[in-house]
C-alpha cells in the first residue's frame, strides 16, 4: 500500500491527480455552480501549494519554520475544500489520494521544523490506514510517521492542559501508534512507543497497559512481545497492598 511521503517530488506528483480528477468539473459552470467550493479557485491554490513545495528540495531551504507551520495550517484547509469537491465524483481512490496527501504535508511540515496545530482529519486518516496495514514492515514504517509526526504537534495541543476529553485527536494519536508499534512485534519500536505515550499521556499509560496484557491473551501476541507488554504493565499497573 503507497505509504505517506515528505518527499517534494512525490507530493508534487499527487498535487498534480488531484488537479487532474478536478478538472473536469471545470469545464461546465453548471457543474460546479452549487458547489461549497469552487473548483477551479481550488485548483489554482493546488497549483500554488505544488510550486512552493518543490522549491523546497532539501529541509530548511528557504522558508523559516513558522512560514512551514502557516503553509501546513492552509493546505489542511485547502484539502477539506477539496475533499468536498472530490466527494462529487464519487471517487473513492481520490478521495485516498487526497487523504494520503494531506498526511504526506504534515510530514513535510514536520521534516521542515514546522508545527502541526491541526490533527483532525490525520487522525482519521492514520487510523484509516492503520487498519489496512499488516505487514510488519509497513507497521513499522508507521510508527515511524506517527512519531515524526506527534514531535511536531504544538505545543498548544501537545501540552494536552484540557485532557477530560477521551477522544481528543492527541490522545487518540499517541495512543494509536502504541497500538501500532505493538503490532510490529519488534521490541525496540514498541519501546520507543511505549516512552513516548508516558511522556505524552501519563494518565493514560496505566490503563492502555492493562488492556494490552487483555490483547495478549485474546490475539495470542509472541512471547517476546508479551513480555515487553507486561514490564510496563507491572510498573504503571503495581499490585494492590494487602492490608
Amino acid at each position: 500500500m503507497q505509504m505517506p511521503s515528505a518527499d517534494p517530488k512525490v507530493l508534487a506528483q499527487m498535487l498534480d491527480v488531484i488537479i487532474d480528477g478536478i478538472t473536469p468539473l471545470c469545464i461546465s459552470r453548471h457543474s460546479s455552480e452549487d458547489m461549497p467550493v469552487n473548483p477551479q479557485q481550488a485548483i489554482t491554490v493546488l497549483r500554488q501549494l505544488r510550486e512552493t513545495i518543490q522549491s523546497e528540495q532539501h529541509p530548511g531551504d528557504g522558508l523559516s519554520p513558522t512560514e512551514v507551520t502557516e503553509i501546513g495550517e492552509y493546505a489542511v484547509q485547502l484539502f477539506s475544500n477539496t475533499a468536498q469537491i472530490l466527494q462529487r465524483l464519487s471517487d473513492i481512490g481520490l478521495q485516498q489520494q487526497n487523504s494520503m496527501l494531506a498526511l504526506g504535508i504534515a510530514l513535510w511540515v514536520s521534516e521542515n521544523s514546522g508545527h502541526i496545530n491541526r490533527l483532525e482529519s490525520l487522525v482519521d486518516t492514520l487510523a484509516w490506514l492503520a487498519n489496512r496495514l499488516t505487514e510488519p514492515e509497513e507497521l513499522i514504517e508507521l510508527s515511524d510517521i506517527l512519531g515524526k509526526l506527534i514531535q511536531a504537534v504544538g505545543p498548544a495541543i501537545s501540552n494536552d492542559l484540557d485532557n477530560t476529553n477521551p477522544g481528543r485527536p492527541w490522545r487518540i494519536l499517541n495512543i494509536n501508534r502504541g497500538i501500532v508499534a505493538t503490532r510490529t512485534h519488534k521490541p525496540e519500536v514498541m519501546e520507543e512507543a511505549f516512552l513516548a505515550l508516558i511522556s505524552n499521556l501519563p494518565q493514560d499509560a496505566p490503563g492502555f497497559f492493562a488492556r494490552g496484557m487483555s490483547e495478549m491473551e485474546r490475539v495470542g501476541y509472541p512471547e517476546h512481545v508479551r513480555v515487553i507488554m507486561k514490564k510496563y504493565y507491572d510498573d504503571y499497573n503495581p499490585p494492590t497492598p494487602l492490608h
